[in-house]
Formats: C-alpha cells, structure tokens, sequence
C-alpha cells in the first residue's frame, strides 16, 4: 500500500476557552514505516497555556457547584 492510499493523519488545531486556534507553532507527525509526513501537530506556546489554563479554572470554579449526580448525567450525554 503507497503512502498516497493510506489516510492521512489531519492537522490540528488547539481547543482553547470553547474555540478551535492554530498553534504557536507545529511538527510533523511521521508514519515511522515510510518516514512520509502524514500531518501537523500543533503545538501551544506560553500565551496559549496561560489561556487556557485561565479557561480551565473558570470551567472548574462554575462546574464543581454542579452534584455529582448532575454530573454524571450531563457526561453520559
């Protein structure tokens, strides 16, 4: 099977504060049989995880009010 059949790994963005960014900056992912790059892995830099961890704690302080009953529902969805 050539590398042109195989399906290709799809580039990423980061999920930060309910929206999808390009990275700070990327790398390669490689299929290590060929060597072939196969797609791009982004990467965040310091502003990205400043953010998102910002976002994380907002995230945090409204869900730990919510039971874990509700929780579990709301996950199970």
């Amino acid at each position: 099977m050539s590398d042109s059949t195989l399906r290709r790994y799809p580039s990423t963005q980061l999920y930060i504060d309910g929206a999808w960014r390009a990275g700070s900056r990327d790398t390669a992912v490689v299929n290590p049989a060929t060597e072939a790059e196969i797609g791009r892995l982004a990467l965040a830099g310091e502003q990205q995880l400043a953010e998102a961890a910002e976002a994380a704690g907002r995230g945090f302080a409204a869900w730990r009010k919510v039971s874990a009953f509700d929780r579990s529902k709301l996950m199970r969805r």
